[in-house]
């Protein structure tokens, strides 16, 4: 598995009346190089809320299955606390859509920003190539490059491939 690339997908200004009446963003993580089991993931992210980020295991009874509604990512240079992914509603801005035009009072809108922390992760998390600081929140926009990971060579001459995803 690459590093994991994910396109992180906010809300576009057409989910935006969505999101204010449901209290719910979703994130879509699109692997970039096809090596996620699954090319596309959809996570539901309600405000003020945090999603893991992580590497999947196999055992059953601990409960990090991979799948399509997670971010657990089955590569081996993922570490099983590797990032988490936040909404934080504190932001208001004008919701765009013409049918609050009709009720001023509803021109103003809690509309989360969504964050990415690196968790203290041993081969680092990337937004568009660009390392983050750990354990410090950094902004995303929609279309942001994520990789979970760096590859590595390994001393037998295997490589472990990161995860990039697209948000």
């Amino acid at each position: 598995m690459s590093p994991s690339d994910c396109e992180s997908q906010s809300a576009s200004a057409a989910d935006m009346s969505s999101l204010t009446r449901e209290s719910a963003l979703e994130v879509t993580l699109r692997s970039i190089d096809s090596l996620d089991e699954f090319p596309e993931r959809k996570i539901l992210l309600t405000p003020n809320s945090k999603i893991s980020i992580g590497r999947a295991s196999k055992n059953a009874y601990k409960n990090l299955r991979s799948s399509p509604s997670n971010a657990f990512i089955d590569s081996p240079v993922v570490s099983r606390d590797h990032a988490i992914i936040s909404a934080n509603s504190s932001c208001g801005v004008r919701d765009p859509t013409p049918s609050h035009v009709l009720h001023p009072t509803n021109l103003f809108h809690q509309i989360p920003t969504v964050y990415i922390r690196d968790s203290g992760s041993m081969h680092g998390t990337l937004v568009n190539k660009v390392r983050l600081e750990k354990s410090k929140d950094h902004q995303l926009k929609n279309g942001d490059i994520l990789q979970f990971g760096t590859d590595v060579h390994r001393d037998n001459g295997e490589l472990s491939r990161s995860c990039p995803l697209n948000h």
